[in-house]
Order: C-alpha cells, then structure tokens, then sequence
C-alpha cells in the first residue's frame, strides 16, 4: 500500500488521536479477540508510526499499529507513511498547517 492510499484509509482526526503499536511473527494476523494483549499506547498516531519506523523491532517482529479509528495498519502502510514523511522533509501531516504557540 502506499502513502497516499493509507492516508485515504485513516481519517485525519486519527493522527492526533492514540494509537496503539504491536509486534507478532510475520506469519500472525492481528486479528481476532485477545490480539492486542500486549500494546505499546501512544499519544498520537504520528509518534506510533514514528517508533516503529526508527525503533529497533524484537527479533522476528514485525510492527502493526491500530488507530483510535480501528484502522490497523501493517508494516507496509507504515513504512509507506514513513518513508513519504521523510521525503517531503520530514513534515509529518498537518504540523505544518499548525500555528506556532
């Protein structure tokens, strides 16, 4: 998937809203109950994709992130986001659109 096709999927208000990252075996789904028993709970979105696109992932896991909007996200929709961030110069969506304090 790319950028521009995550970013159609995940709803704008999801950015700044909490998200949750996880990691499983390659071969794992995160799907069914009991699949987010372990979650690492951000703040916002943007810094769960962040930490999964620079944080070093266990071994043989690979990084999924659920928004608030229960959108998940696998590692292919992370990196996309990621890698599109960084090259528009690192201006992750709508920070620059904000004013200063």
């Amino acid at each position: 998937m790319t950028a521009e096709k995550a970013m159609e999927t995940v709803e704008e208000w999801e950015f700044d809203a909490p998200a949750h990252l996880q990691y499983w075996p390659a071969h794992v789904h995160p799907d069914g109950p009991g699949a987010w028993d372990r979650p690492r709970l951000f703040g916002n979105l943007r810094d769960a994709i962040a930490a999964a696109a620079t944080d070093a992932a266990p071994t043989a896991g690979v990084a999924w992130i659920l928004t608030s909007g229960g959108h998940i996200l696998r590692a292919v929709d992370i990196e996309a986001l990621w890698l599109d961030w960084q090259a528009a110069g690192a201006q992750l969506p709508d920070l620059a659109s904000k004013p200063a304090a």
